[in-house]
């Protein structure tokens, strides 16, 4: 079952009607809508609703890689949610990598609410938004994929030294994978269950990210789950 994945604001309805598991910040009203508490990031299973906060446990560093969602616009700028205090800017001079002339075009033709653009932090300055960058080519909007948020202080143990647990989930499972220095990472796969798995792994690394010969299991769990998924086995 292919899970749904969305960034909600306080007060905003996640789902309505019927009867669900509700984990995070949300809080079910007598209607039986549940509504978000937190800028959170949500993911949907069947009748299953995890509500994870995104607001708060991130400091932005100049050059760190982010995965921000858009939250907000003006004529000639989006705000992103990066799991920090502030929502980061993105000009559209620099998510276009080129001038963006606001008398004829239209910002929302680029990005809109809820689009997912992975970036560069550009500058941070205290009291201030940071400002994102995406004037590199590897840098831009992200469509498709899911979604996958954890813990930023184990985003270094997902990387591996050397990039090696990373280089290993790419390897194995042919996936697209991109890593935010903020906790958010997405992945984008051939198949649903592909991405299934690798969200399966990365949690266990956030899990077990203090244990020794990580990265061989892991590379062990994922081959043996790809036999399965080539196997049409997998659930």
């Amino acid at each position: 079952m292919r899970t749904a994945t969305k960034i909600v604001v306080p007060g905003e309805t996640i789902v309505s009607g019927g009867m669900y598991t509700v984990r995070g910040s949300a809080i079910t009203r007598p209607d039986g809508s549940i509504v978000a508490t937190r800028v959170s990031l949500v993911r949907i299973k069947g009748r299953e609703v995890n509500v994870v906060p995104l607001t708060g446990s991130y400091t932005p560093q100049r050059g760190d890689n982010v995965i921000g969602i858009v939250a907000d616009y003006s004529v000639v700028y989006w705000l992103l949610e990066i799991n920090y205090v502030w929502k980061a800017r993105l000009d559209a001079s620099d998510f276009l990598r080129r001038q963006f002339d606001a008398s004829s075009e239209k910002i929302t033709d680029y990005l809109k609410i809820g689009d997912v653009v992975y970036g560069k932090i550009a500058h941070v300055e205290k009291g201030l938004p940071p400002i994102i960058t995406c004037r590199d080519k590897i840098y831009g909007k992200l469509e498709g994929g899911r979604l996958i948020s954890i813990n930023p202080v184990k985003v270094p143990r997902v990387i591996g030294v050397k990039s090696s647990m990373l280089e290993a989930i790419k390897r194995i499972t042919k996936a697209d994978v991109r890593v935010g220095a903020n906790g958010i990472i997405w992945v984008k796969a051939e198949k649903p269950e592909i991405e299934e798995l690798v969200e399966r792994a990365i949690k266990k690394i956030e899990r077990e990210s203090h244990t020794s010969g990580l990265t061989k299991r892991i590379q062990s769990e994922l081959m043996r789950g790809m036999k399965i998924i080539q196997k049409g086995e997998w659930e």
